[in-house]
């Protein structure tokens, strides 16, 4: 009798891990989560469009060099991120190019980086914009957005993510190269032009949270001597960096 329980005890055993087996996925086919947060970096100008000039300043140098920097620094923070940039060299891609690669990418958020040419010469300092406008979007439904509604609904996370932007653009960083605060923290030696708003049609038709950085006004001597230091550029795409990230991870 108690080898007859002991075989029936057994079957059940045997069919019951059986079971629980079947329903598991082998090891090798588990379930991964390969998303990555996309992240699109636009240097504004290029080719023959210099932007901004002074001298033999161009702006579509000094957006190019940072914005290239702010991928290396996001691609090796550790994070599941995919960077693309609009243009890797001097070539020229026009604006709505630039859009329909981060909406074509499915971007999560959107990056344009200029450099300021304000005919006053006495302003100063970086500013961060994102797109605001105070009419609804037109359509009523229809499948097909007007290009200049797109961004409208993004409009909330937009400014969220300028302001993350401008924060750590004005913070006392700790060095990239050590891990504690120290007397000789990251401060960029420009000023803070605060957040704005603009109806920029860099902004206007990208489908995800957008901001435009503007990282000083060329045509101030201050300003222009910085943003012609390697150091300075290294450094404003490290604060940058930071607050891509900071605002990627409340948004």
């Amino acid at each position: 009798m108690k080898k007859i329980l002991t075989a029936v005890l057994f079957i059940i055993f045997s069919i019951s891990c059986y079971a629980a087996q079947s329903t598991m996925p082998p090891a090798s086919e588990e379930p991964e989560n390969n998303y990555q947060t996309v992240v699109v970096l636009d240097p504004g100008h290029g080719g023959g469009e210099w932007g901004a000039s002074a001298g033999a300043m161009q702006e579509k140098n000094i957006n190019l060099k940072i914005a290239l920097l702010v991928k290396k620094k996001l691609e090796a923070s550790g994070n599941s991120l995919k960077v693309i940039i609009t243009r890797k060299d001097d070539t020229f891609v026009n604006v709505k190019d630039r859009v329909g690669i981060a909406n074509n990418s499915k971007a999560d958020f959107f990056v344009c980086i200029h450099s300021d040419n304000l005919p006053q010469e006495n302003i100063k300092g970086y500013a961060v914009y994102h797109f605001y406008s105070p009419f609804p979007a037109q359509g009523n439904g229809e499948l097909v957005v007007k290009w200049d509604d797109v961004q409208k609904k993004h409009m909330g996370q937009s400014a969220k993510a300028a302001e993350s932007i401008s924060k750590y653009l004005s913070a006392s960083l700790i060095p990239e190269s050590k891990n504690t605060a120290s007397s000789g923290n990251d401060i960029l030696p420009l000023a803070s032009r605060g957040v704005r708003k603009t109806r920029s049609y860099c902004l206007n038709g990208a489908d995800m949270p957008a901001v435009l950085i503007e990282t000083g006004n060329i045509n101030n001597k201050d300003d222009a001597s910085a943003l012609k230091d390697d150091k300075v550029l290294n450094s404003i795409a490290y604060h940058i960096k930071e607050g891509i990230l900071a605002y990627l991870r409340v948004k």
